[in-house]
């Protein structure tokens, strides 16, 4: 499922990581991106995302090498759930990737809470892509990236929510 495996299998530890490790990974994971039709677009700003229509992944170009390799990891994670959003669905009670932009959905609470749970399994479905390619990454910094982002998302559903009550 998770295409080709690369002869380039990157065989150092995080601690020797230096910018061009990061960006041989970050290119490791356009190909294999590219082998499912897929072009990876930085941009100044942009809000991180995959478009799986046009078959583009967005990454903020401001972003330190490190954290590109992990916003992208990430991103690859939604096209793994995407691929196997049958199985996605089955513990989510909304599927976010596949769900209508209906406004009552949007404001139920089973599709907030489907929401952050594709963001955490998006964000452990890079990782485990990450090991599955030989990408060494740093823990405690891929860690903190995700808990970064998914809090943000809790901070947007809260603030919505409170702009909504007024």
């Amino acid at each position: 499922m998770l295409g080709l495996y690369f002869f380039l299998k990157p065989t150092h530890c995080h601690f020797c990581m230096n910018k061009n490790k990061w960006e041989q990974n970050y290119d490791l994971l356009t190909i294999w991106l590219s082998t499912y039709g897929y072009t990876v677009i930085e941009k100044v700003r942009a809000d991180d995302s995959i478009c799986f229509e046009t078959k583009t992944v967005l990454i903020n170009s401001q972003y330190k090498e490190e954290n590109k390799l992990y916003t992208l990891l990430h991103e690859c994670g939604h096209l793994i759930i995407y691929m196997s959003s049958e199985d996605f669905k089955k513990h989510y009670p909304m599927h976010p990737s596949s769900m209508d932009q209906d406004g009552r959905v949007l404001r139920s609470k089973a599709y907030k809470v489907s929401l952050i749970g594709e963001e955490i399994v998006a964000w452990q479905a890079g990782r485990n892509l990450a090991e599955d390619l030989g990408i060494v990454i740093n823990e405690e910094n891929y860690s903190k990236a995700m808990v970064d982002a998914v809090h943000t998302y809790i901070e947007w559903e809260y603030e919505k929510g409170e702009s909504n009550e007024n």
